[in-house]
């Protein structure tokens, strides 16, 4: 993504590089804002006054065009809503999404053991007695 400013001040043109339905909808989200680093202060605002579901949002149309202009305000705001949660799945959401952030997670599968699986657990069949 490229942003290059022109000689008035009110226009920017975008040079998209990726086709992508999320990176496009970023775009436009970074481009109502004018510039990345005013969507970053306003997320990091919204972060100081509490409204951690809004500086996540905010900060996540940024991590999808510069992953690491983005990624303190959104770990922040991820395990601060992780610490307000009382439900468990709510929090192992945010913390997931932290670790991911963090590429602590290996997503790939070996589908070769899949095989292996289903070999040692075989199916239920039901038998009837007559």
């Amino acid at each position: 993504m490229k942003f290059e400013k022109s000689r008035s001040r009110s226009k920017f043109t975008v040079t998209r590089e990726n086709n992508d339905p999320e990176v496009v909808g970023a775009t436009s989200s970074i481009l109502m804002f004018r510039l990345r680093c005013r969507l970053l202060s306003e997320a990091r605002a919204a972060l100081k006054s509490g409204e951690l579901q809004w500086a996540l949002e905010l900060s996540s149309h940024v991590y999808r065009v510069d992953r690491e202009a983005a990624l303190t305000v959104r770990l922040e705001a991820l395990r601060a809503l992780a610490a307000q949660q009382s439900n468990p799945s709510a929090r192992n959401f945010y913390l997931t999404a932290a670790l991911d952030d963090h590429r602590l997670i290996d997503w790939t599968t070996d589908f070769s053991q899949v095989s292996l699986v289903r070999a040692y657990f075989k199916p239920f069949q039901p038998t009837y007695a007559l």
